[in-house]
């Protein structure tokens, strides 16, 4: 497999990735608890792609791109850590055999 192939392979598989730490809301402590969700792990597989020999002019903007997601994913767990209010239940669901 080519350098570039490797490299664009890489980028989709960590694109995806991203795309799932923020659906699944990176500030909640369950995303943390898995060294694969956390932004710092998949910044530094972009920058090891980054690094590799001649890559072309249109990885590395894909690998820019992918990080500047991930600054924006940890400004806004930051944000959601510091403003998120505790969670309470106040109302409970009707048991399923009863009409809503």
């Amino acid at each position: 497999m080519s350098t570039q192939t490797h490299a664009e392979n890489d980028l989709a598989h960590i694109k995806t990735m991203i795309s799932e730490l923020e659906y699944l809301d990176y500030g909640h402590n369950t995303a943390k608890t898995n060294v694969v969700m956390q932004p710092a792990y998949w910044r530094t597989r972009i920058r090891a792609v980054l690094a590799l020999h001649n890559i072309p002019i249109h990885i590395q903007k894909q690998g820019s791109e992918l990080l500047v997601r991930l600054d924006r994913l940890h400004v806004a767990s930051r944000a959601n850590c510091q403003t998120r209010p505790t969670l309470s239940v106040t109302k409970q669901h009707p048991p399923f055999d009863q009409p809503r």
